[in-house]
């Protein structure tokens, strides 16, 4: 029969194996075959910013300045998005590189100005160059 001492030193023996079998690091090497993954590669894009017309409303006799809403859409007339600036802020847009439409009011008329957006560049739409800007028709 086994002793009480040996039961004990066995089961600590086992024990032991037990846990530098589960804590042995990983044999781990490189696979020639295997696919890798590395950074992706960001998506081109540029940016517009737009300085729609500025108008004043009185609150409590206060001025406070804000800028009109402005419509964005690409060269061929698709309606991308309505933009409210915040206060007297221009909008920031980022776009994919490519020519776009950018509508807004201007003298209280409907006013476009074609623009041309590259990748890593910012475009700026001036105020001055919405009030000259092409009416926009109603057909």
């Amino acid at each position: 029969m086994f002793q009480p001492g040996q039961i004990i030193r066995t089961v600590f023996l086992l024990a032991a194996l037990l846990a530098v079998g589960c804590f042995s690091p990983l044999q781990v090497r490189w696979n020639g075959q295997a696919p890798v993954i590395g950074p992706q590669t960001p998506e081109p894009e540029g940016f517009l910013t737009i300085y729609s017309e500025r108008y004043v409303i009185q609150d409590e006799g206060v001025p406070i300045p804000y800028r009109r809403p402005v419509s964005l859409y690409t060269n061929s007339g698709q309606f991308l998005g309505e933009y409210h600036p915040i206060g007297d802020s221009p909008i920031h847009l980022t776009v994919s590189p490519g020519e776009y439409l950018v509508v807004s009011e201007a003298n209280w008329v409907p006013r476009k100005v074609q623009v041309r957006v590259q990748d890593g560049r910012t475009t700026v739409v001036p105020e001055s160059l919405l009030e000259q800007a092409v009416t926009v028709s109603s057909r």
